[in-house]
């Protein structure tokens, strides 16, 4: 019996398994403006560290259309470089072309500036040993593809609230 998939549920897709591991990550000048939606008051803004290019798409899609200011990155590398410059909430990938999501999440945690930004896990890993290594490696929130873009936005919203300053 096959599911019937809903039209916002995102499918993994091959990923690119980098066996290197660096030790630190370089910061490099990303000149990203934050995309969100015209006429909505910004929320939060939320870097998205995401490889495959349909499901970066859509999650930014989806989160600016819920009113959050979102970068998008396709690296490691230009991941970590675009919370350096600030974020409030971090949606990350695993399986990243130059290095691995559990990594750039402990590099996160061990920097002063983003030791408190809320991390959410997206991946496909979805063994309970990689969910237990990506919550151990600091992440607040883990999500196995495929997953809904409703349950993303309010899995954001969760951790924005739990960890942002409310008004």
């Amino acid at each position: 019996m096959t599911a019937a998939l809903r039209h916002d549920t995102v499918m993994p897709a091959a990923y690119l398994r980098c066996s290197v591991k660096s030790t630190r990550l370089p910061e490099i000048d990303l000149s990203v403006a934050p995309i969100h939606a015209p006429g909505v008051e910004a929320r939060g803004r939320i870097v998205v560290i995401e490889d495959d290019q349909d499901i970066g798409e859509a999650v930014t899609y989806h989160l600016a259309r819920a009113g959050y200011k979102v970068i998008l990155t396709r690296t490691a590398n230009e991941g970590f470089a675009a919370v350096c410059r600030g974020a409030d909430l971090v949606v990350l990938d695993l399986g990243l072309p130059d290095g691995d999501g559990v990594d750039v999440c402990r590099q996160l945690r061990a920097r002063t500036g983003s030791r408190w930004t809320p991390i959410l896990m997206a991946s496909a890993r979805g063994e309970e040993s990689d969910v237990a290594e990506g919550l151990r490696a600091g992440a607040n929130d883990y999500l196995v593809k495929p997953y809904s873009m409703s349950d993303l936005v309010l899995r954001c919203r969760i951790n924005l609230r739990r960890f942002l300053p409310q008004p």
